[in-house]
């Protein structure tokens, strides 16, 4: 079990260094947590929020990913201007990627009932390659792929952010430079920052006073590679506690859970279960997610807090 976690990771180690196909972090809760990805949801909820995210990816595998997220947000001078920043941290293999993202959102239309921002970002991205850790066993030393490196790069995004009542849409290129992140000197292959495109949405369907349809889906587009999408539809009782299941194309099945624990403190986790090639050699993924409210709009908009009492507002649970 052990060579062959070994080999798979060394193929996992060749698509990342040559091709870096799948260089930004992906959340099975991409629900709670989608400023990381557009800018332009920066302080939608109309209040300041601290979320933090751990992802354990394909447990038992050696080498497999690892991602942590740490992201602020909060409205600034106005309810029409939010500011939010992004720390994000990812091992794969010999592989390690650090993120640091501030983010700018405008709405250029804001209502009781609806609301469209922009967006845009500007990050540092640090990556950094150890094939020669002792700890790391390289099966073919003298693989081109496998070459050291440390190499740190800005880069800019933008992305749109609309909702309306109980809907959302939003797009999103977190990275828009495509930067020169690695060059082979044995075969003078360059490897470039890809460009991300992220397509969401969701909605809440009211079927009684305490219960809650939230069908939700986020798509990945990026060019070279195969569609990208993953879907959830989760139900939520009595605006404290959702349930659902979600499937991301050709990878896994994932049950996802939410509790609202009090007016300001939620917890989110995930599990998912692998249904690619991958899923004999490992037993799924892991993810736990906490987010942290400081605070409750007086004015019970956007954040769903009517006078301090509840959380009536849908739009306090996107």
């Amino acid at each position: 079990m052990k060579i062959k976690n070994n080999i798979v990771t060394i193929c996992l180690l060749m698509v990342s260094v040559v091709g870096f196909a799948q260089q930004e972090s992906h959340f099975t809760q991409f629900m709670y947590n989608k400023m990381f990805l557009n800018p332009a949801f920066a302080s939608a909820r109309d209040v300041p929020t601290l979320t933090g995210i751990y992802r354990n990816q394909w447990i038992g595998f050696d080498g497999a990913p690892k991602s942590m997220l740490l992201s602020f947000d909060s409205p600034f001078f106005s309810k029409r201007v939010g500011f939010g920043l992004s720390i994000a941290n990812e091992t794969k293999g010999t592989l390690n990627r650090t993120l640091a993202r501030l983010a700018y959102s405008y709405a250029v239309i804001r209502t009781d009932d609806m609301a469209l921002r922009i967006g845009l970002n500007g990050s540092l991205h640090y990556f950094q390659n150890k094939p020669n850790d002792p700890a790391v066993f390289v099966r073919d030393p003298g693989d081109p792929s496998v070459v050291a490196a440390n190499v740190t790069k800005g880069n800019v995004g933008a992305g749109i952010y609309f909702d309306y009542q109980n809907f959302y849409l939003g797009a999103s290129l977190p990275s828009i430079l495509k930067n020169t992140i690695g060059v082979n000197t044995f075969s003078s292959l360059t490897a470039l920052e890809s460009q991300h495109i992220y397509l969401m949405t969701g909605i809440l369907i009211p079927l009684s006073k305490s219960v809650v349809l939230r069908p939700s889906a986020i798509a990945k587009i990026v060019k070279n590679t195969p569609f990208d999408f993953d879907a959830n539809l989760s139900v939520m009782f009595n605006q404290r506690l959702s349930v659902g299941v979600s499937y991301r194309h050709e990878d896994s099945v994932d049950l996802t859970a939410f509790l609202q624990i009090s007016k300001k403190l939620g917890l989110g986790l995930g599990y998912d279960f692998t249904t690619s090639a991958l899923s004999t050699t490992n037993s799924g993924s892991i993810e736990v997610l906490l987010r942290y409210d400081f605070g409750i709009a007086k004015d019970g908009i956007k954040d769903g807090a009517k006078n301090g009492n509840d959380l009536s507002n849908p739009r306090f649970f996107f």
